[in-house]
């Protein structure tokens, strides 16, 4: 391959479209997480419809748990979870498949924290947020087809 046969000597180069489901979904959970902070230091109530409560939870609220994050570095470990993760599913399955993984990995891990006895009918009145569950759902599906190659 010489030099003229390189995308950027023929003026061919590859069309990109866009931001990748995985910068949206980051773009998404980012500013959640700003909304949170201007929340904090106007001590007012902007995201509580959000989150994931014990008792007597809305529809929406199995999913959109996911977009609020307590800390920086819990936003930071989904973030790069999210991020390379995301990259190898959306890239090896498509962006259907990463969206479908991500929202039943939300889905399933609130299920699995209400079904525990974490969330659900206790006296305390606990919440849930972060999207680790579509994280882990993520890792799963990243690693299915590479159970047999070297981590170097």
């Amino acid at each position: 391959m010489g030099i003229g046969d390189r995308a950027y000597m023929r003026n061919t180069i590859p069309f990109r479209s866009g931001l990748s489901a995985s910068a949206i979904v980051i773009c998404f959970v980012v500013g959640f997480y700003l909304v949170g902070l201007v929340q904090d230091s106007t001590r007012t109530d902007l995201t509580t419809w959000a989150t994931l409560p014990e008792i007597n939870p809305a529809p929406w609220q199995w999913f959109t748990y996911a977009l609020i994050h307590y800390g920086f570095w819990h936003l930071l470990g989904n973030a790069l979870g999210i991020w390379w993760l995301g990259k190898v599913v959306e890239e090896y399955y498509g962006e259907k498949i990463f969206y479908f993984t991500l929202i039943g990995g939300v889905i399933l891990g609130a299920f699995c924290w209400w079904l525990t006895g974490l969330g659900g009918g206790r006296l305390e009145n606990h919440i849930l947020i972060g999207i680790s569950g579509g994280v882990y759902a993520l890792m799963v599906v990243a690693l299915l087809d590479r159970l047999d190659e070297t981590i170097t």
